[in-house]
C-alpha cells in the first residue's frame, strides 16, 4: 500500500487508461475503492484497477512481468508465488 496525494492518483489513472466519466466497460482498467487490512491490523481503504474482462486479453507484457516478479520478491514472497 502506498498513501499518495490527488496530483499522483490521476497521474495513475492515466497510466491504467481509467477515466472516470467513461462508461466503465468502455475503460480498459476501472478503478475501484476496497476495504484492506493492514499486517497490524488496521483497516484501510485503498484503490485498485481492476482489467475490464475482454474476449481475448492476451498475455501480459515482459515489462510487465518483470515488475511483478521483482515487486513480490521485495516484499519476500517465495519463488513457488
Amino acid at each position: 500500500l502506498y498513501e499518495i496525494d490527488d496530483k499522483d492518483l490521476k497521474r495513475l489513472d492515466e497510466r491504467e487508461g481509467f477515466r472516470a466519466k467513461r462508461e466503465r466497460e468502455k475503460n480498459p482498467r476501472y478503478r475501484e475503492t476496497v476495504r484492506v487490512v493492514t499486517s497490524d491490523e488496521r483497516t484501510v481503504s485503498a484503490e485498485v484497477y481492476i482489467a475490464t474482462p475482454t474476449e481475448n486479453p492476451g498475455l501480459p507484457s515482459p515489462h510487465y512481468i518483470g515488475y511483478l516478479v521483482a515487486s513480490a520478491a521485495e516484499c519476500g514472497l517465495p519463488k513457488s508465488h
